[in-house]
């Protein structure tokens, strides 16, 4: 999988590092394997990523590397998106990617953040999004065993009780996400650093019936791709199926899964024991799961694809 890092994207040599000279000699695999990908749809840019907490940051790799994004991205940034894995964090991408992902840095709002989209959908989301959904469950455990993570620490002032009051909170998170407007960026204020803002997945006012049918309907009708933190190698053979370039391990590698909470799925995701929740379901977001979970099952029949297949694809 190296070999597929040095040469997948075209980029020269030397911004992966002299190791891939070893490879050269798969050069031609690797330019009849590229020549498949040339009748791909194209994605429509610029991309809107909404990222739900806790639902995996290494995709935006998976976006930004696609054959057609980012053409004209500097060395430095390739690096940049290529060895870290909190890609949102750091370069300048939007500088980066013009035209290729929206530049909303006028609104507070960068690239891969956690804020709010019900002000911004019609005209930067709609019909361009893409998005990684989680079982909300073991997203909020997830949340619980990450600093709290999107607990509005600036209104009470305190970290919550337990589990859950922070559930109570945090209760429809994606679905108010899709309705709200609150510009968060990383934990919200769960980590009692004020100038990141609280997030609207905190926000305590509940999920109104109006607000789930909005985020219902624009999943399933407006966003262009969805996957499932679940099945994530699928998933990812899925993007790739759907807009091109080959899929590497360094995209389906976890790099979260070392924790003592939590034991791994075989997709190498955490799986946290839901039992310390006590029956507690998140009723809202998992009505929207449950569209995402149909949503993606439609087009991995679509486009004739199943386990089999994306791990010979991926790995």
């Amino acid at each position: 999988m190296r070999m597929l890092a040095c040469f997948l994207l075209l980029w020269p040599l030397d911004v992966l590092g002299s190791e891939c000279h070893a490879d050269s000699m798969n050069m031609d695999l690797l330019q009849r394997q590229m020549s498949i990908v040339t009748t791909h749809a194209q994605i429509a840019k610029p991309v809107y990523w909404f990222h739900v907490p806790k639902t995996d940051s290494v995709f935006a790799r998976s976006i930004l590397l696609l054959p057609q994004m980012c053409q004209n991205m500097s060395e430095g940034a390739k690096k940049h998106v290529w060895f870290t894995d909190e890609v949102y964090w750091g370069a300048t991408l939007e500088d980066e990617c013009k035209g290729d992902i929206p530049d909303l840095r006028y609104l507070g709002i960068n690239f891969g953040t956690h804020s709010a989209i019900g002000t911004i959908f019609q005209q930067h989301v709609e019909g361009r999004g893409v998005t990684i959904l989680r079982n909300p469950e073991q997203r909020l455990l997830s949340a619980w065993n990450d600093e709290y993570h999107s607990w509005p620490w600036a209104w009470l002032r305190r970290d919550p009780h337990d589990i859950s009051e922070l559930a109570s909170y945090l209760q429809g998170c994606a679905v108010k996400m899709m309705n709200r407007d609150k510009i968060s960026d990383m934990h919200g204020t769960s980590d009692h650093e004020l100038s990141s803002n609280v997030s609207s997945c905190g926000d305590p006012s509940p999920v109104t019936e109006t607000e789930l049918q909005f985020a219902l309907r624009a999943l399933k009708e407006d966003f262009k791709y969805v996957g499932i933190l679940e099945e994530y190698t699928n998933s990812i053979c899925l993007f790739h199926t759907m807009y091109g370039g080959l899929c590497t391990d360094k995209e389906i590698s976890n790099t979260r899964t070392n924790t003592s909470s939590a034991s791994s799925t075989s997709d190498g995701s955490p799986e946290y024991d839901i039992s310390v929740l006590n029956g507690w379901v998140d009723v809202y977001d998992g009505l929207l799961y449950s569209e995402g979970l149909a949503i993606f099952s439609q087009q991995m029949q679509h486009y004739g694809l199943n386990s089999n297949h994306c791990n010979q694809m991926c790995r």
